[in-house]
C-alpha cells in the first residue's frame, strides 16, 4: 500500500523539524528580545503571499510579544503611491527611511538570523548580496 499524502506530508515535516538549528531559533529569539527592551521596533517586509504573512506576524509580534511592530504593506494606498510614484525599487526602503525618524535599536531581520539596517533594501545592496531585486 502506498503512503497517502497525509502521512507523507507529516513525514516530511517531522524530517524539516529535525533539521532545525535550535542554537540558531534561540539566537534569533534573544536578539529580538534585545531589540524590544531595549524599546525599539521591528519591520517586517513581504510581497504577494508573504505581505499576508508580514501582517500577521506584525499583529502576532505586537499582541502576543509587546513589540511595536510595521509593516508597509499593511497601508496599501501609501505603498501603492509611493511605487506609483518613486517606484517598486525603492518604496519599501524609503517606507522604512521615512517610518516615524528611525532609531538605531530598530531592526528588520530577514529570513535567517541576520539585522539589516534600512539602506539594506536598496537595489544595489540586495544585489550585493545575491539576491533578486524585489524579492
Amino acid at each position: 500500500m502506498t503512503d497517502t499524502f497525509s502521512k507523507k506530508y507529516l513525514d516530511e515535516s517531522i524530517e524539516l523539524i529535525h533539521k532545525l538549528d535550535a542554537s540558531a531559533i534561540e539566537a534569533m529569539a534573544q536578539g529580538l528580545g534585545a531589540v524590544r527592551d531595549g524599546g525599539g521596533r521591528l519591520f517586517i517586509l513581504g510581497v504577494g503571499g508573504s505581505a499576508g504573512h508580514a501582517s500577521h506576524a506584525v499583529n502576532d509580534f505586537r499582541k502576543i510579544c509587546g513589540f511595536e511592530a510595521y509593516t508597509p504593506t499593511d497601508n496599501v494606498s501609501e505603498l501603492t503611491a509611493r511605487v506609483n510614484d518613486e517606484g517598486w525599487d525603492t518604496s519599501f526602503s524609503e517606507w522604512l527611511r521615512d517610518a516615524a525618524e528611525r532609531k538605531f535599536r530598530d531592526t528588520v531581520p530577514d529570513g535567517g538570523a541576520s539585522w539589516f539596517a534600512p539602506d539594506d533594501f536598496t537595489p544595489a545592496a540586495q544585489a550585493s548580496r545575491g539576491e533578486t531585486v524585489g524579492e
